[in-house]
Formats: structure tokens, C-alpha cells, sequence
């Protein structure tokens, strides 16, 4: 017999032998739900009042039996006991509900013969035991607005069970704190103070088992919570109690822990039992229960290779406030380069992380060279894809709106102008905190400063024992990792403590310092330490004093380095983000040996990859040496930009396919050199080099959805290169020609961010270059991005023209990527005349081609474009096989967006086969990816098919909202097409209620509107047909000349007058 949970403290969820079941009704849920906790039989009338008081008795039971249909179903008869004229819920073996269970728990540990507040150990683990099941409130987050009866019944309920919790909290608080377990208890007294922030006596108590914990600070900062919470609440002081019991925490007098109200038969509180371990799991005889239920901490802190040494007060300082702090959102870890502050964050948030509902994102920004590029450098951290032409920056922010994250943003100092960020991410998503590694402060209101200082080292003639230092800990730990033999000894020992001392104990100095010791002894190193350390502080004073100790580990490093090494190590300063062995040697000149011995010197670092790094302040200690030689600097610039150039260059055909996902790899590991490449390229006005980027550079920005920053680029680079006055013999035509393929990217760019009269302005002018110079590929390419442009723009013939002309051309030079390209746009042009045949067939060839070519994305649209075909002639099996194809190219890419399109795509399928159920969940998990990554208007269309298969179900309140929210949406983004769709499908539903001619009148309306599309116009049809066979002639007359002559705006207005709760 299958084994079944019910969920109810929290959002409710009902699962099967572990696996979660898709119950589909809100109104299922809530009966079984009234039923469990009420643990009675009801009549079906008094049910089918409270769950549908606006209809009549005879409707309102006939929703009550789908209701009942839906949870046998879901249920398989197990537990429910249903007659004609009642129906209940039942214990059966195979139904375990945690409400139950946590009454039954409560109930046995009230069973022990004891008095008032006494706790054994017995009754502390069946309190445990039902604490443990209370994962949040009765029903949380659900509400059915449309029942004022439940709703109420729902709070009541709701705060019973609060204050049974409460009463639990409490005795295993006393227990705890009478056992002098102090962990548990403060566990349990911080949940309990949750229920009730302005209960004074648990802040009381809190402040008492901090203080006896010796944790003092936690206790001084428990009254100031106190405080502040009863003067923003209640405007009121603490009690006299809670003042006295803060003076004597303060003269470090340590309070008695308080205890509860004992009666006057004066038993006491048993304390001769064996301790009892604070729970961390849910009972051993509960159903277990899946990870969906869990939360899910997640995180992509990078993997540290050493051990975290010293700085327990710093980390617990940190943590505390990024837990327990709410005012504290943004905590910027100030302190010179090299101190440790990336190093403390990781080690914070790997041990808060699981505070956070989506955990911690950590995210690097050493490889971002400016402020432009920061929404980016978030968004990749994320894992978040850009999935429309809107603002990135506003995507971002929509995305983190609803999350609970911990974001740990590293080396900001750079960055600072772009601080504003972090304070709109703040304000719009109040539940993220940002924790800063920085040089410098944000200088923004809500900002928390915690400065970072060096690890412990000894002071003059305190050595002993030696070990006990972090510093020294650090040194020792890194001398090994090159000496494994090292060992230390009376005569080394004073040595190591002046290293320590010289560079203040700051972590990157310490471990420059111990690199040499395979070697150097330990005095030389202090003394060459100590001559560089003396001349920095008496001759640059300009440097900050906390600064002198870490450069004068640089300088003596540099000392110490071969003339080879030197001129190796300045020129690797050229590169951003890290580089490979081949990079280096053929910008930089470096040799492997040279590598090698730069990195056993700790100037450059080698990654699990084989990627060379180096830390950002070395390198650019590095470019203010290369910049002391001016013509070198500009020889490793250059001899950099023509590197990643011909990079580019080499990978052009990669990138249109058969390597596509390992090229976009490589070329993203890349993209800051890329970036500074093609700077410097411009700057110097090299040609060449910006011709050899520029095509591989612009499918990459392209397929990644990098829409702003690919625009921005060739704009700019457009710009300077039609400044550059070629001096060279033929070198005009060169440049023309040149500036035309710039010109035609950024217009590519331009139409995808919907600036189409701009994009078609840009195209015509480089298309009249490309006729002129006769260069048949270019031609080809702005003649297929003329003829999509015009499809968006309604003109089919010219679009026919100029992708026929692209295809021709393509056919001739035997581009077979660029010719799959061009009949791809030219079957959507086809479909869109209504020749689906020929559309398929096209599609067809297609397919086969980016198949040949091996173009992944190009697939993933072919794919989708035959299930399109498939599904408009009604082959609805061969459209499902198409989706979930291009469904599973899309996972394996990761590509949420095309996973949104294929389950939406496969939901319609689904309902047109009369597969409701399944077609609501495929919508909703494509509406919940849109509103995860932001896309409004895939979430409009989304809420309008689920309300379609709401009519079909005949749950017509769900429907209404679904309609009114989508038409809201597409209002609001002005995408009047979604707008349109909601409205046919706001009169499907108002002609399956009854009110027939309105209908119609919506219809008309659509059909009268120039922006509805021809699916939009299909299904409006196709109902019109269906009522006008229901209604008198004149009558359907009146109705259509009502809906043409009204206001469109105004009447969507009318329909959003009224509000409801979301079913989603």
C-alpha cells in the first residue's frame, strides 16, 4: 500500500511514498487540509458554503464534487471516507499528516506526571521531536480569498498551533537552560523569541544564557535589539527587570539563568538524566520527506588550498552580522590588497550560506576592467542569462527581486563609481545582504565597515611559544608547501617572528615571503625585507603606512628576480583575467622554465585548469614597472591585441558550429583580454586586428544575449574607425570596407534590442558598400537580416526578396551555415502566408544542414519551428516529439529561456489532446522559469494558456485571474500582442459563463485590431464560428459592430477593474 504524507505546517504539500503529487486544485487543497486539522466529519452543504459562498448551493456542490474527484484521485482513496451526504479524513496506516503528529507529540510529553513547566528528559525529546516537524506556519503563504470563512478559520487555526509551538519552545528553553546546555537553549530561545519579538521576558532570558555562555558582546547586543524593538513597535522602554539585568551584564556580573513559574507544590525541575542532543533532523519514525520539501542551500565559493588559520573573533563578528543583524544588508570588508579580505569572506559565507534561502553567490571581480561590465560579472556569477533586449541591468534586478541571497562581491575597490548598484539591489530586493571585499569604502548610507588587519604575529622578544600566532601558523604552512623538510628551531624562531612583524602579519606578504625559503634562509629574508621595508617608509610617504609592508615584499621579490623574469613578469601584467602557456609565450616572450620559476616565487599562480592567474594587486604592481618603459608598454599592448586578434580570428568558424560550445567557452574564459584587446586596437587604429576580432566577437555577444554590450562595441568601434585617415596605398577601400562589416554587426544588435528603424537605416547603407566592392558573403548576410527585419516590420514580399536574393548568394560561395540561416527565416516567412507545407519542407532542410554544420542553437530553432508546423496541422504527437527534442538540447545547454518556450509549447499540445492536468503543470513550470529569470512577456502568454486549460477544467475564478493578470502584463510592457491573446481568451471564458454576446463584443474587437497576430486571429475566429451558431443573427450583428467601435485600452481597463488573489 502506498504510503502518503500530508504537509500542512508550511506551504502545503501532499506527497506519495516520498514524491510529491500535483493535487492541480487550490480548493483540494485546502478541503483535505480543513479536514486533517478539524479531524471531523462535515456535511457536504456546510463544505460546499465555506469553500464557494457566492454561489448557489447547487453550483457550489457541483465544484465541490470535481474537488472531491481531483483529491481521490490524488489521494487513491486513502484516508478519505466519503458518503452522499458527508465526508472526512481518517488515520489510516498508509496517511501520515504532520499536524497530527505534532499534537500527538505535545499531547505525550503533557502526559508525564509532572507539574507547571518541569521537563524530563522523555518529554524534552518528544518536544524536540514536534519542534523538529514545525517547519512554518499552518498553510503558509496559501489564501483563498474568494472564502472569508476559511480564511479566518485558517488564522485561528494558525495561531493555535503558534502558541502550542510557542509553549513547547518554552519548556525546552527552561530544560536546557536548567541542564546548562546553553547551545540548545539558545537555539530554542531565539525561535521562540521569533514568534514573539516583543515578548521581553525571552529577550531576558536570551541576555542570561549569553552571559552565563560567556558570550557578553551577544547579550549587550540582545538589550539593544530589545530596545530598538519596543520603541519601533510600541514606543515604549524596557522594564525596570530588563535595565537592571543590562547594567549587570555590563559590570561583567553574571545574572542567574531565570526560571519558569513553578506551583506551590514546589517540585523542581529534574537535572539527574542523561543530555539530550538538540535535534537536527526531522523524527526517525516520520514518513521521510523529500528534498523538495528541505530548503536547498546552495553556493559556488571557490575551493580554498589552505586552511583557514586564526581570525575566529573577526569570523564570528562577521557571521553574527550577516545572520543576526537585519539592519546590516551591506558589510563592506575594508583593508589594504593583500590582507586577507577575500580569504575571511569565503570563510563567512561558507558557514552562513545556510541562513540565506538560495545560499551564497560568490562573485569575482578582479577580471572586471570597469563599471560597465558589473550587471554582467553578477549575472554570470548567477548563473543568469539575459533573455530579452531590455536593460540588463533592470533583468538583473527583477531576477534578485524575490530572492534571499547572500552575495559576496570581491575586490570592489575598482568598481566604486558603480556602487549605486548594490544600493538598487538593496531597495528592490529586501531580502539579498552584500558582503564587499574592498580597498576602499562604498561611501552609501547603508553601509556596515569592518576593517581587516593582519593575523597575530609576536611583538619584540615574544617568541615563545611561537606557534601560537596566526602569522606564524600561515609561514610555517607555506614554507612546507615548498620545502617539505622545513622544520623550525631555536635559531630560525626570532627570524620568523621579525618576518611577521615586517609585514604585519598580512597574509600575501607572509606568503611571498615563505616562497623563498627553498632558497634563502630566514634571516637573510627578514633583512632584505627589512632594507626595502626602511627605504619605503622614509621615501614614499604618500604611500598608506598599512601599505609599506606588502610593497616592500614586491620590491624585494623583484630584487631577487633574473633580468629574464623581470621583462617575463612586467609584460604578463598586459593580460586580464588570467592566461594560457601559449598566450604568455607569444605576448610576453615567457619561456616554461620561466613560468615555473615565477610561480614557485608566488608572483603568478597556477589554477586546477592549468590557467595561469596573478593576483590583481602583483599584476598591477607589475604594469607600473612595464609602464616605467613607455615603448615597451605599447610593444606588449600591441603584441597582446594582435594575439587575441588572431585568437579570434582562428576560432571564426568554431563559433557558426561544429565546436560551438567549446568555442564560446574558451572565447568567454577570454573575454577580459578580449575586451582590452580590441580596446587597444582601436586606440592605435589597427585595422587589421579589429577585422579579425570583430565577426567571431560578434556571434559570441550574440548568441550569449549580450545585446547591450554588442551594440555598445561596434558603435564605438564604427565611430573610431571612421575618424582613422588611412595614409597607405588602397588602404580607403580597405577601411570602407571594414567600417561596412562593423556597421552591419552593430545593426544586427540594433534590430534585436528593437530599434528597427535604425537597424534597417545601418543595413541599407552597408549593403550599398558590400554591392559596390562585390563581396557576395557580407552582401548575403545584410541582405538575410533585411529580409527578418522586414517580416517583423509586416512587409512579406520584401522579405521574400531579400532572403531569396541572401540564399542565392549563399548557394553560390557554398556557405552552408549561412544558407541554413537564410531558409530558416524564409520557412517563418512561408508559415506566416499560411503555405505550411512548404514551411515544413524548409524547416526540413534546415534541420539537416544545422545538423551537418553541427549549430546547436541553430537546432534548438529549427526543432522548434517544425513542432510549430506540427501543432498548427494538428499532427499533435509529431509536435510533442519536436519540442521535447529541442526541450533536451535546450537542458543540455542550459538554456532556461528555450526551456521555457519548449514546456509552454509542449502544454498546449497537451491541452489540445484534452490532457489538462498535464498541460497546466507544463505551464506552470514554464511560467515559474519566465518569472525567474524575468521575462514578462513569456510569462503573459503563459498565464493566458493557463487560463485556457482553467476553462477547460472548469475552475472559471482561477481563469478569470489567469486573463486579468496576463492582460495587466501586456499592457504594462506594452506588448499589445499578449494583450490581444489574453482578450480571446478573456472571451472564451466569458462564453463557457454564459454571457455570450459580451463575448463576441471582446472578439470583434481583437479581430479589429491591427497588432493581432495570426494565431491570436485564428483562435478568435474559430470561437466566433462557434457562437454565432448559437445566437440570432441580429443579435451576433450588434455584438460585432459593439466590439469594432470600442476603445481598446479603455475596455482592458474596465477588465482590470476587478482583483483577486493569484492562483499561482
Amino acid at each position: 500500500m502506498p504510503r502518503l504524507t500530508l504537509l500542512l505546517l508550511g506551504p502545503p504539500e501532499l506527497m506519495r511514498d516520498g514524491a510529491t503529487v500535483q493535487v492541480g486544485r487550490r480548493k483540494a487543497i485546502a478541503l483535505v487540509a480543513y479536514l486533517a486539522a478539524t479531524r471531523q466529519r462535515h456535511s457536504r452543504d456546510a463544505l460546499a458554503t465555506l469553500f464557494w459562498p457566492a454561489h448557489s448551493q447547487t453550483r457550489a456542490r457541483a465544484n465541490l464534487r470535481r474537488v472531491l474527484t481531483s483529491l481521490r484521485e490524488a489521494m487513491q482513496g486513502i484516508g478519505l471516507r466519503i458518503d452522499r451526504e458527508s465526508i472526512g479524513l481518517e488515520n489510516d496506516a498508509g496517511l501520515w499528516v504532520d499536524v497530527w503528529e505534532f499534537q500527538r507529540l505535545l499531547a505525550a510529553s503533557r502526559a508525564h506526571d509532572h507539574v507547571g513547566a518541569e521537563v524530563c528528559s522523555t518529554c524534552a525529546t518528544s518536544l524536540a521531536k514536534a519542534v523538529a516537524l514545525y517547519r512554518n506556519d499552518f498553510l503558509a503563504g496559501f489564501t483563498l480569498r474568494d472564502s472569508p470563512d476559511f480564511d479566518e478559520w485558517q488564522f485561528f487555526q494558525g495561531e493555535h498551533l503558534r502558541q502550542d509551538l510557542a509553549n513547547a519552545l518554552e519548556r525546552l528553553v527552561y530544560f536546557h537552560s536548567a541542564r546548562r546546555e546553553f547551545e540548545p537553549a539558545i537555539t530554542y530561545a531565539r525561535r521562540w523569541l521569533a514568534l514573539d519579538p516583543l515578548h521581553e521576558p525571552v529577550h531576558r532570558h536570551l541576555m542570561s544564557l549569553y552571559a552565563v555562555a560567556g558570550q557578553r558582546s551577544a547579550a549587550l547586543r540582545q538589550y539593544d535589539e530589545c530596545v530598538k524593538i519596543l520603541e519601533a513597535e510600541l514606543g515604549v522602554p524596557p522594564q525596570e527587570e530588563t535595565n537592571q539585568l543590562y547594567q549587570a551584564i555590563r559590570q561583567r556580573r553574571i545574572p542567574p539563568l531565570m526560571a519558569p513559574h513553578i506551583p506551590q507544590d514546589g517540585r523542581q525541575i529534574l537535572t539527574d538524566v542523561s543530555i539530550l542532543p538538540l535535534p537536527e533532523t526531522p523524527p526517525a519514525d516520520s514518513p521521510i520527506i523529500s528534498s523538495q520539501t528541505r530548503p536547498t542551500y546552495l553556493h559556488n565559493l571557490p575551493p580554498q588550498p589552505t586552511p583557514f588559520l586564526g581570525r575566529e573573533e573577526e569570523l564570528a563578528r562577521v557571521s553574527e552580522l550577516l545572520t543576526d543583524e537585519p539592519a546590516c544588508r551591506l558589510l563592506t570588508l575594508v583593508g589594504p590588497g593583500g590582507i586577507g579580505k577575500t580569504r575571511l569572506a569565503i570563510q563567512a559565507a561558507s558557514i552562513t550560506h545556510d541562513a540565506f534561502q538560495q545560499g551564497a553567490c560568490f562573485v569575482p571581480l578582479d577580471r572586471v576592467s570597469s563599471a560597465g561590465f558589473l550587471v554582467s560579472a553578477i549575472a554570470e556569477a548567477l548563473n543568469f542569462s539575459f533573455y530579452s533586449s531590455d536593460d540588463p541591468k533592470a533583468q538583473l534586478l527583477n531576477y534578485l527581486r524575490d530572492k534571499e541571497i547572500l552575495l559576496v562581491m570581491d575586490n570592489f575597490e575598482h568598481l566604486v563609481n558603480a556602487a549605486s548598484l548594490l544600493a538598487e539591489i538593496l531597495q528592490i530586493a529586501p531580502k539579498v545582504k552584500v558582503l564587499v571585499t574592498s580597498r576602499e569604502r562604498l561611501n552609501l548610507q547603508g553601509e556596515w565597515l569592518f576593517e581587516v588587519g593582519g593575523l597575530t604575529f609576536p611583538e619584540d622578544g615574544d617568541i615563545e611559544p611561537l606557534e601560537r600566532y596566526t602569522a606564524v601558523q600561515l609561514f610555517l604552512h607555506s614554507a612546507r608547501r615548498v620545502r617539505s623538510d622545513f622544520s623550525i628551531n631555536d635559531e630560525e624562531k626570532p627570524w620568523i617572528a621579525r618576518i611577521c612583524q615586517l609585514v604585519e602579519g598580512m597574509p600575501l606578504g607572509i606568503e611571498l615571503a615563505s616562497a623563498w625559503i627553498r632558497v634563502l634562509p630566514c634571516a637573510d629574508i627578514a633583512r632584505e625585507i627589512e632594507k626595502n621595508l626602511g627605504f619605503l617608509t622614509t621615501s614614499l610617504r604618500d604611500v598608506p603606512e598599512r601599505h609599506r609592508s606588502l610593497r616592500a615584499v614586491f620590491e624585494h621579490s623583484w630584487g631577487l628576480l633574473s633580468a629574464e623574469e623581470k621583462d617575463v613578469f612586467t609584460k604578463l601584467s598586459v593580460f586580464h583575467g588570467g592566461f594560457q602557456r601559449e598566450a604568455a609565450e607569444k605576448v610576453a616572450g615567457a619561456s616554461l622554465p620561466t613560468l615555473l620559476a615565477l610561480v614557485d616565487k608566488s608572483l603568478i599562480r597556477i589554477n586546477p585548469s592549468g590557467r595561469y592567474e596573478m593576483l590583481e594587486v602583483i599584476r598591477q604592481y607589475a604594469e607600473e614597472k612595464l609602464r616605467a618603459t613607455p615603448e615597451e608598454h605599447e610593444k606588449a599592448r600591441t603584441m597582446h591585441s594582435r594575439y587575441y586578434a588572431e585568437f579570434l580570428r582562428e576560432r571564426r568558424d568554431y563559433i557558426k558550429g561544429g565546436r560551438q560550445q567549446e568555442t564560446l567557452a574558451e572565447v568567454g574564459e577570454e573575454i577580459e583580454n578580449v575586451r582590452s584587446a580590441w580596446r587597444w586596437a582601436l586606440e592605435k587604429n589597427m585595422a587589421e586586428e579589429i577585422e579579425k576580432s570583430a565577426e567571431t566577437l560578434y556571434y559570441f555577444y550574440d548568441i550569449r544575449g549580450w545585446f547591450q554590450e554588442g551594440e555598445e562595441t561596434f558603435r564605438v568601434a564604427v565611430d573610431r574607425l571612421s575618424e582613422w585617415e588611412p595614409v597607405v596605398e588602397n588602404a580607403a577601400t580597405k577601411k570602407v570596407a571594414i567600417v561596412a562589416k562593423v556597421r552591419t554587426w552593430q545593426s544586427a544588435f540594433a534590430y534585436r534590442l528593437g530599434l528597427y528603424t535604425e537597424a534597417k537605416q545601418m543595413l541599407e547603407e552597408s549593403l550599398a558598400t558590400f554591392r559596390h566592392l562585390a563581396v557576395s558573403t557580407e552582401t548575403a548576410f545584410s541582405l538575410n537580416l533585411l529580409g527578418d527585419l522586414a517580416r517583423i516590420m509586416g512587409d512579406y514580399a520584401e522579405a521574400q526578396q531579400f532572403l531569396e536574393e541572401s540564399l542565392a548568394l549563399c548557394q553560390q560561395a557554398g556557405d552552408r551555415a549561412q544558407m541554413a540561416r537564410a531558409l530558416n527565416n524564409l520557412g517563418i516567412v512561408t508559415a506566416a502566408l499560411g503555405d505550411l507545407k512548404k514551411a515544413r519542407q524548409l524547416f526540413q532542410e534546415v534541420l539537416a544542414i544545422f545538423k551537418e554544420v553541427g549549430d546547436e542553437r541553430g537546432l534548438t530553432r529549427a526543432l522548434n519551428n517544425l513542432g510549430i508546423v506540427a501543432y498548427y496541422l494538428g499532427e499533435y504527437a509529431e509536435a510533442r516529439r519536436l519540442y521535447q527534442e529541442s526541450l533536451e538540447l535546450c537542458r543540455q545547454t542550459n538554456s532556461q529561456y528555450g526551456i521555457g518556450i519548449s514546456l509552454n509549447n509542449l502544454g498546449l499540445v497537451a491541452h489540445d489532446l484534452g490532457e489538462y492536468a498535464e498541460s497546466k503543470q507544463l505551464h506552470l513550470e514554464s511560467y515559474t522559469i519566465f518569472k525567474e529569470i524575468g521575462y514578462q512577456l513569456g510569462a503573459g502568454l503563459c498565464l493566458t494558456d493557463l487560463g485556457t486549460v482553467a476553462c477547460a477544467l472548469g475552475e472559471y475564478q482561477d481563469a478569470e485571474h489567469y486573463f486579468r493578470q496576463a492582460l495587466a502584463i501586456g499592457m504594462e510592457i506594452e506588448a499589445l500582442p499578449v494583450a490581444l491573446y489574453a482578450l480571446v481568451g478573456m472571451a472564451r471564458l466569458l462564453s463557457e459563463t454564459g454571457d455570450k454576446q459580451r463575448a463576441i463584443e471582446l472578439l470583434a474587437l481583437a479581430l479589429s485590431h491591427p497588432a493581432s497576430d495570426k494565431d491570436t486571429r485564428g483562435r478568435a475566429e474559430k470561437l466566433l464560428s462557434e457562437l454565432e451558431s448559437q445566437l440570432p443573427a441580429d443579435v451576433v450583428a450588434r455584438a460585432r459592430e459593439a466590439g469594432a467601435s470600442k476603445d481598446f485600452e479603455q475596455e482592458v481597463a474596465n477588465l482590470l477593474l476587478a482583483t483577486e488573489a493569484s492562483p499561482v
